[in-house]
C-alpha cells in the first residue's frame, strides 16, 4: 500500500509545486523587464547652466551654457530658448565643443523673446556629458524670469530623433546688499569722578539687520564683550578713550567703530582744583 501511494503523492506533490515554481519565474522576468528601461533606455538630459542664478546689476553681461549629460550617439542639435525681454537682451551664441571639429553651425534665429541654435557634424558622433552651446544676455530689469527651452531636438547620424528632455534655468532675485552698521555710544553720567560706576550703552547703535556681537575697549587696558550695556569704574583721575566696535550678521560680516573721550577727575580734589582740569567729552567715529 505504501508503494502504491508514494508514486501518486510524489506525483500530485509535483503538480502542487509546478504553479509556484512558474509563478515565481515569472515575478523574476517581470522584474528584469522593468529593470531594463533605466539601463537600456536613459535619456538625454539638456538643460540650462547653472540652473539657478542671482541677476547680475543692469547693464552687465552674463552667459549660460546649454548643456547635455547622458548623450549617446549624438551627430546633430537643435535648441530653442525662450528669455523675457523685459529682464534680459540677447548679446550673442556660440557653439561649443560637444560635438566632433568641423560640424556645421546653423547661424541663430533671433527673434525678440527666443533664439534657436543648430549644429550637426558631418563626421563622427558625440557621447556622454557637455556643452552644446554658450548664450550670452544682457541684463534689462532686474527682476527674476526663467530661460526655458520650447523646444530641443537630438539626432543620430541617420538623422533619427533621440529621446531628449529638457531642464529650464531661473535667474532670481540678487540677495539684499548688506549695509555697514552704525555703532553710538551714550556714557551716563556726563561728568565721571574716580571711583565711580559709569554706564556705557550701545543702544543708539543700528543695522539693517541685526547686530551680532560688541566688543568694548574703556582705555585703561579693560575690555567687555558681547554685551550691549555695560558698567565701568576707572580708579585713577585722566582722560580715557573708549572704543566700542559692533559686527552685524550679514555675510561677509561689516563692523563699525564708535570713539568716546572720558575725562575722569578725581572727586577728593576740591571745586577749584576741579575747574582747573581739562575736561573733554565726546564722540567720534571710525569707519571700518
Amino acid at each position: 500500500m505504501r508503494n502504491y501511494l508514494q508514486p501518486q503523492w510524489d506525483q500530485n506533490s509535483e503538480q502542487l509545486t509546478t504553479p509556484i515554481a512558474l509563478r515565481f519565474k515569472v515575478i523574476c522576468v517581470i522584474a528584469i523587464f522593468l529593470a531594463i528601461p533605466s539601463l537600456v533606455f536613459a535619456q538625454a538630459t539638456v538643460s540650462i547652466q547653472p540652473l539657478e542664478m542671482e541677476s547680475p546689476i543692469v547693464g552687465q553681461e552674463f552667459s549660460v551654457e546649454v548643456a547635455i549629460t547622458n548623450g549617446e550617439n549624438v551627430a546633430a542639435y537643435q535648441v530653442t530658448v525662450e528669455f523675457n525681454p523685459n529682464t534680459l537682451a540677447f548679446v550673442e551664441a556660440k557653439n561649443a565643443d560637444y560635438l566632433p571639429e568641423n560640424a556645421f553651425v546653423v547661424p541663430p534665429i533671433i527673434t525678440d523673446n527666443n533664439v534657436t541654435l543648430a549644429a550637426t557634424s558631418l563626421a563622427d558622433v558625440s557621447n556622454g556629458d557637455g556643452t552644446l552651446a554658450t548664450i550670452t544676455f544682457s541684463v534689462v530689469d532686474v527682476n527674476p524670469s526663467t530661460i526655458k527651452f520650447t523646444a530641443a531636438l537630438l539626432s543620430d547620424p541617420e538623422a533619427n530623433q533621440l529621446d531628449v528632455i529638457t531642464t529650464n534655468g531661473q535667474i532670481t532675485d540678487p540677495a539684499p546688499k548688506n549695509e555697514f552698521p552704525v555703532a553710538v555710544i551714550d556714557v551716563t553720567p556726563k561728568t565721571v569722578f574716580t571711583g565711580q560706576t559709569v554706564t556705557l550703552s550701545a543702544a543708539g547703535s543700528q543695522d539693517d539687520s541685526k547686530i551680532q556681537t560688541y566688543v568694548w575697549r574703556f582705555g585703561d587696558g579693560s575690555n567687555a564683550e558681547q554685551q550691549e550695556t555695560v558698567t565701568h569704574v576707572y580708579k585713577q583721575p585722566g582722560t580715557y578713550t573708549v572704543t566700542l566696535t559692533v559686527t552685524d550678521d550679514g555675510v561677509p560680516a561689516l563692523e563699525d567703530e564708535a570713539i568716546f573721550v572720558i575725562t575722569v577727575t578725581d572727586e577728593k580734589l576740591s571745586v577749584r582744583q576741579q575747574g582747573k582740569q581739562i575736561i573733554s567729552w565726546g564722540q567720534l567715529k571710525i569707519r571700518k
